[in-house]
């Protein structure tokens, strides 16, 4: 064969492999667009699924087709009981990190009320604890920010900061972890995602967010 007719070939095969690719980003980020109108002009009956949770006392909706791991009673992070993931689908086979939404409570003693000046003290020595053990750790914002537009989701009194960090298989993951208090329990919501992605999925993690509802 060839060498023109060899360069011709490899040519045609990177062309076709990029339409691949680029076909299957652009349909997944019409089913990820689609999903959130749904939700956002029909109702979250429609698109969501309703989870809650008797013994913390909340409710959240997430999207009908993500997967909802529930932990039992003493798996713990950062001394925070672990309650629920809701795991986004697989793009495709070779998708190398699943977006999801993790929700873990803090209990405190009781009788102890947990302020914004103590929301925020919690969020900050937990941004201190990931500084040290993520690789690549950068805050990109936080809440209590003058002005801030960026992370205007949910509950104003909750403190969230966003932050990413490099993952050794999937690369840059951007982060929103969300603190919000009630009572003597703070409850935690983290949102990973890889860094490409985070704006496609910030519309659906705003629905999420929104649909919280502590008792």
């Amino acid at each position: 064969m060839g060498i023109a007719k060899m360069k011709f070939i490899l040519t045609i095969v990177a062309i076709i492999t990029w339409l691949v690719i680029g076909y299957g980003l652009l349909n997944y980020h019409n089913t990820i667009v689609a999903q959130t109108m749904l939700a956002t002009g029909e109702g979250l009956s429609k698109t969501m699924k309703s989870y809650t949770n008797d013994q913390y006392k909340f409710a959240i909706s997430y999207p009908t087709t993500w997967d909802k791991i529930e932990f039992t009673q003493g798996i713990t992070e950062s001394g925070r009981q672990i309650l629920v993931t809701f795991l986004s689908p697989l793009e495709n086979p070779s998708d190398s990190f699943r977006e999801y939404l993790t929700i873990e409570v803090a209990n405190f003693s009781p009788g102890t009320a947990v302020d914004k000046s103590k929301l925020i003290q919690y969020g900050e020595y937990q941004a201190n604890v990931y500084r040290k053990s993520l690789q690549g750790f950068h805050i990109l914002t936080r809440s209590d920010q003058f002005n801030n537009s960026k992370l205007n989701i949910g509950n104003p009194a909750c403190y969230k900061v966003l932050y990413n960090y490099i993952d050794t298989t999937a690369g840059k993951i951007n982060v929103l972890d969300i603190y919000c208090a009630k009572d003597s329990k703070i409850y935690f919501f983290s949102f990973q995602s890889d860094s490409n992605k985070y704006s496609l999925y910030l519309p659906l993690v705003k629905l999420m967010v929104n649909s919280i509802k502590l008792s």
